[in-house]
């Protein structure tokens, strides 16, 4: 029962997110060029399921404004693409802390 609601809290949570997403990807876009500042990112992992790996980079990819771009031959990191993440730190954080923490409580 608790997994499930653990599976439910994740999709609400990203529903949310994507909302929040295509939100700030309108934004930036309708505004002047100079604003768009796109990097590639590289999101350290940790070696093992490949249930995480598969939700998280997929999760990225549908997400406004960032892609999946790779996995290191060693499965120690991911590769993004990110169209305007603001504080690089931050939004690196924020998805580890946030997306992967939460896809790790959904699965475990």
């Amino acid at each position: 029962m608790i997994r499930i609601a653990r599976i439910l809290g994740l999709m609400a949570w990203f529903a949310w997110e994507l909302i929040l997403a295509n939100f700030r990807m309108a934004r930036d876009v309708l505004l002047p060029l100079g604003r768009l500042k796109p990097v590639i990112l590289a999101i350290p992992l940790e070696p093992g399921d490949e249930r995480l790996l598969a939700l998280f980079s997929n999760g990225i990819t549908l997400t406004p404004g960032t892609l999946s771009l790779d996995v290191s031959e060693d499965r120690r990191y991911l590769f993004i693409h990110a169209m305007n993440p603001g504080d690089v730190e931050r939004f690196r954080c924020d998805l580890m802390r946030d997306f992967l923490g939460r896809i790790r409580r959904a699965v475990s």
